[in-house]
């Protein structure tokens, strides 16, 4: 697909999408995150079926939380790498799973809500994937304000 014809398709979902491409041609898009679940479906109909990533980025001085979701096309030379980025409150980090259209969010999402505390609404079992399960339930050492001496490990 054409860098265009990305923008089309996205656009005709969410009309407020932005665009940036780097020098890598890597293609840039933010949606909201009530699109984000539609623009990850058609992109995936249009052959960026290719989940190789989600991570996410905290923001605690704007109370926001980034999400990033990286997608290859199944042609990878002839189509530009994608990054589809949306944020959500830090107050409330929550999102719509897309385990349902990329197989691979499954690993992914428990990774991010592990390390960074974003919850995956509608995913089948979220829960500690590094860490071990009696860890803190508000502990996330990915976000910016995680002390490394709050938590001790006390197993023997």
């Amino acid at each position: 697909m054409k860098i265009e014809e990305i923008k089309e398709v996205v656009l005709s979902i969410d009309s407020n999408a932005s665009f940036k491409e780097d020098k890598d041609q890597r293609l840039w898009i933010s949606v909201s995150p009530d699109k984000l679940r539609d623009v990850l479906k058609s992109l995936k109909d249009k052959g960026y079926d290719h989940l190789s990533a989600i991570s996410g980025v905290d923001y605690p001085q704007n109370k926001k939380m980034e999400l990033l979701y990286h997608l290859m096309h199944s042609s990878p030379r002839e189509n530009p790498y994608l990054t589809i980025r949306t944020e959500i409150s830090r107050d409330n980090p929550e999102i719509p799973s897309i385990f349902d259209i990329f197989a691979a969010a499954l690993i992914y999402e428990s990774e991010v809500f592990d390390l960074l505390g974003i919850k995956f609404v509608g995913h089948p079992t979220l829960g500690r994937l590094f860490l071990p399960e009696d860890t803190p339930k508000d502990l996330y050492p990915l976000r910016k304000d995680f002390k490394n001496n709050v938590y001790e490990v006390t197993r023997k």
